[in-house]
């Protein structure tokens, strides 16, 4: 008689209970883990819009595609200027935080998909390896060019040579409600000795003499707002209209009505930027 054996129970060893789950995507098999190397190494990527000049563009609208997603999923991924995804409030910065190290080494293309209002889409895709397991605090950085779209613009240089198309003498005049003896911080709205201590001019600073004003930072910013609120009274196809300009202006130097939006190095490199386009003059 053949004695009856018994198999044994079986066992379940645990290798590691920070282990969740394993998530398989058309991309990359990555382990979550609570703790632990199994983890998958994760970083950052900016993506800048900038003009001609290499300054940033500091206006809302632009949009993007990855691809592929740089997080979970097999779907590419669309981000807009300060949306969800963003962890950069400024506008013409986007950053992105958590981005997974491209699987199998393979690159991510970034493609630009809209532009900020008044500019051309920067045709270009941007394509990079991105490997936070070798360079795990580097920020990887994909930049774009825009151009504005059928802008004109002229420099305080300009409209200090040419004070005949804004000085209301004669009928060559091209501006409707800027001129020459306009006072600069009335002009942006400041009561009578309310605006020296944040425009560091005096009331009596004409527009005309502020496209001479000397020095950097606030009276770079000076010159070059007088220059635009000139070129948006004058008919052309300037990117930002007589009331934008001083909203920016306000802004810029902590007034409202978004106080932050701007800041004095912003704003003076939106208006420069615009101010130096040219056209075929008057």
């Amino acid at each position: 008689m053949k004695t009856k054996r018994h198999k044994r129970p079986l066992r379940l060893r645990f290798v590691s209970v920070a282990v969740l789950a394993v998530l398989i995507t058309a991309t990359a098999i990555v382990l979550i883990a609570g703790t632990g190397a199994l983890a998958c190494a994760t970083g950052q990527i900016r993506i800048l819009k900038v003009d001609d000049a290499g300054n940033v563009i500091n206006l809302p609208g632009a949009k993007f595609n990855i691809h592929p997603t740089i997080y979970y999923g097999s779907e590419d991924l669309v981000v807009e200027d300060n949306d969800p995804n963003d962890h950069d409030l400024a506008y013409g910065v986007i950053l992105l935080q958590g981005v997974l190290s491209n699987p199998g080494g393979s690159p991510y293309t970034i493609t630009e998909i809209a532009a900020p209002e008044g500019y051309e889409i920067d045709p270009t895709p941007q394509t990079q390896i991105v490997d936070f397991d070798l360079y795990p605090t580097y920020t990887y950085t994909f930049t774009f060019v825009n151009k504005p779209v059928g802008h004109e613009g002229y420099t305080p240089g300009y409209w200090k040579k040419w004070t005949k198309f804004w000085d209301g003498v004669g009928t060559d005049d091209v501006t409707t409600t800027i001129q020459t003896t306009d006072y600069f911080n009335a002009t942006f709205g400041f009561a009578p000795g309310a605006g020296e201590a944040r425009t560091g001019l005096a009331d009596t600073k004409t527009l005309l003499e502020a496209l001479s004003v000397s020095g950097g930072d606030l009276m770079a910013l000076n010159r070059h707002a007088a220059a635009a609120l000139v070129n948006a009274d004058s008919g052309i196809a300037y990117p930002y209209t007589l009331a934008q300009v001083i909203s920016i202006y306000r802004d810029a130097v902590g007034i409202s009505p978004d106080p932050g939006q701007w800041e004095i190095a912003t704003a003076k490199r939106a208006f420069e930027t615009a101010n130096q386009v040219g056209g075929p003059g008057f």
